[in-house]
């Protein structure tokens, strides 16, 4: 039931944004990030689609970082801040928290070491090596870890974002945006 609904809005998500992206954003991903900027802050959500609460708007428009990231750069210096995958966080937690803990210059203190897998698949955090306690990612706070996208609608999906993945396009993205903004 839930793919099918992502796989009913998406068509209309996809056209949402090419609308904008023309009409309010000179028909460029960055001017796209802008007008989504400029939605917020009017106070609007960015992708409101719909009038009431839509869960598939939510998601669809939740994920896209860009926009709330160039408001953070009206108030802190690029270099302030670090973009982290949140595919790589709940996957590979030892690779976010190395670049997160050079980001900060800290030592080392967490590692591939502090982490096990549960009978899940999650990567679980164990304070020390040898401790048989750990600490797992779990469903409590709204994540949806056990849901699965059918392929079309994975493709669809990434398909609309395709654009925007990885940190480094995000950044280079937002480089050009911030430098503009800055004339």
């Amino acid at each position: 039931m839930f793919n099918d609904m992502l796989r009913h809005r998406l068509p209309e998500f996809q056209y949402f944004l090419n609308d904008i992206a023309v009409h309010e954003g000179n028909g460029t991903i960055p001017g796209l990030v802008n007008a989504m900027l400029d939605r917020l802050d009017g106070a609007q959500r960015p992708f409101h689609v719909k009038s009431q609460f839509d869960l598939v708007e939510r998601i669809l428009s939740d994920g896209f970082y860009a926009t709330f990231h160039l408001r953070w750069l009206q108030y802190f210096n690029r270099k302030q801040l670090l973009v982290i995958d949140g595919t790589e966080l709940l996957e590979k937690p030892w690779r976010a928290l190395e670049k997160i803990q050079d980001f900060l210059k800290i030592d080392k203190l967490i590692t591939r070491k502090n982490f096990v897998l549960s009978k899940e698949g999650l990567q679980c955090f164990r304070e020390r090596v040898k401790d048989t306690e750990h600490w797992c990612v779990g469903g409590d706070k709204g994540r949806t870890l056990d849901k699965k996208f059918d392929m079309d609608v994975g493709f669809a999906l990434d398909t609309l974002f395709g654009k925007f993945y990885g940190a480094r396009s995000l950044i280079g993205i937002l480089e050009v945006q911030f430098n503009c903004l800055l004339k």
